[in-house]
């Protein structure tokens, strides 16, 4: 349950700081802990857009990944484009 509850804090933290790439690692993980893929996907998505930009390779990395994961999960029509 700590995932689920930690979402609403992860979800302020990027509203605040909308280039903190590990916070949209961060969401993204307690979203693939709750099973909820889609959302879990839309994070990482902006999540890697901002870490490319930024040249956070660390989160970078491990977002593309979990994303490679995901792609096994869910059909490509869920996969939400940003």
């Amino acid at each position: 349950n700590e995932p689920f509850n930690a979402i609403p804090y992860f979800e302020k933290a990027i509203t605040g700081q909308p280039n903190h790439s590990v916070a949209y690692l961060s969401l993204g993980k307690c979203y693939e802990a709750t099973q909820q893929w889609v959302n879990a996907s839309a994070t990482y998505e902006k999540g890697i857009a901002v870490a490319a930009k930024r040249g956070d390779q660390m989160p970078l990395g491990d977002m593309q990944q979990r994303m490679e994961r995901l792609k096994t999960i869910i059909s490509p029509d869920m996969i939400q484009k940003t």
